[in-house]
């Protein structure tokens, strides 16, 4: 069993610091805070977006799922401008997850527990901000999701966190749009299915010369 005792407390001291001068610098124009996981316990960093930075991306025309773009904007992590912003913050947190990465086997069959298990750290350290009053003492804390994505996670994965970290009055506003992205990338994923069997079906009709 993976211990990452040390890696959440150097995460708690460094994101207390950097979420601290993210909400002093962003206020009331912030709509989600969290982590950011890379793959492979590379690091973790501050994610968090505006309405300010957002508006302009949702502004954009994108043919026949507009809704579907514009909720992608809003919860992808990839398109929001401040994503490695902040990143001097986690020096700390950084060493320490690295020392987790060297104990790491992929091949071993606890890869994937190892891999949950340094989630839940992250969402125990915002779980613990978040009683703290970090996220609620100067910004609307109704108004501000609490979020944890990973680079290759589906939206199914990040909503089950988000249901965790996040009180019912910002459920009631976040759920749907989970709900619908999770609904449509469902959607694509059968068709993307259907297309493959329709190609290999096309194959095997093909005559042999």
């Amino acid at each position: 069993m993976l211990n990452t005792e040390n890696f959440e407390q150097a995460l708690y001291t460094d994101a207390k610091r950097a979420f601290d001068k993210i909400i002093e610098e962003k206020g009331e124009d912030l709509y989600v805070i969290g982590f950011y996981h890379f793959g492979g316990w590379d690091g973790v960093m501050a994610l968090f977006n505006t309405r300010s930075d957002l508006a302009p991306l949702q502004k954009i025309s994108y043919g026949e799922d507009q809704k579907g773009y514009e909720l992608g904007v809003k919860w992808c992590p990839s398109d929001f401008p401040s994503l490695e912003e902040y990143s001097e913050y986690f020096e700390r947190s950084t060493e320490e997850i690295h020392k987790l990465r060297d104990q790491i086997d992929e091949l071993s069959e606890d890869f994937q527990a190892d891999w949950q298990q340094t989630l839940k750290a992250l969402q125990r350290v915002l779980n613990r901000l978040d009683a703290e009053g970090v996220f609620s003492q100067t910004v609307n804390r109704d108004t501000l999701t609490l979020y944890i994505a990973n680079y290759d996670e589906d939206y199914q994965c990040r909503y089950e966190r988000v249901k965790a970290l996040n009180p019912e009055s910002v459920l009631e506003r976040v759920s749907p749009e989970f709900e619908y992205m999770i609904a449509l990338h469902e959607k694509w994923e059968r068709a993307a299915f259907a297309e493959m069997m329709q190609e290999l079906e096309a194959e095997r009709d093909e005559p042999l010369d």
